[in-house]
């Protein structure tokens, strides 16, 4: 992410990337913000709880993920509206909105999405797009309640 991000801001200097969360990684990835002098373009954000209100921020959403179980961070970032990239490992139950899925092995096929990414004209979601592929709230729990019920018999 950060080698392709780096390539990608050689073109567009004025992006900006927001890598949200933590874990035992995060002092490497620090390390290597700097060695690749990103240091005033990259923001390490450490564990947030407010993740809704950071992606109302952002222009586009990237999960390069090595592993991915189902991959509901990228649910919810097309729920807010992003456009969204994820690599090839996550799942494809978790495209609701038309992701690009992309290979990791290749930086410079990352770097062009970062360059072509924008920030989409309307923030507007289809929620029936959401609910056709079982991400409904409602749905979820009465089919929650009916297992329940079935199970207490």
């Amino acid at each position: 992410l950060l080698d392709a991000f780096s390539e990608a801001k050689k073109r567009r200097p004025e992006l900006k990337l927001a890598l949200v969360g933590d874990g035992n990684d995060r002092s490497a990835i620090g390390a290597r913000v700097c060695a690749l002098d990103l240091d005033d373009s990259v923001v390490l954000t450490g564990f947030r709880d407010d993740v809704p209100a950071l992606m109302s921020a952002f222009d586009a959403f990237a999960l390069p993920s090595r592993f991915e179980g189902l991959g509901i961070v990228l649910v919810e970032a097309q729920a807010s509206g992003l456009p969204c990239i994820a690599s090839d490992a996550v799942p494809h139950e978790a495209n609701v909105t038309n992701c690009g899925f992309l290979t990791l092995d290749s930086v410079e096929t990352w770097a062009q999405a970062f360059i072509k990414a924008k920030a989409p004209e309307s923030r507007a979601v289809d929620t029936a797009d959401f609910q056709r592929m079982g991400y409904d709230i409602t749905q979820a729990a009465d089919v929650l309640e009916r297992f329940y019920l079935e199970v207490a018999k």
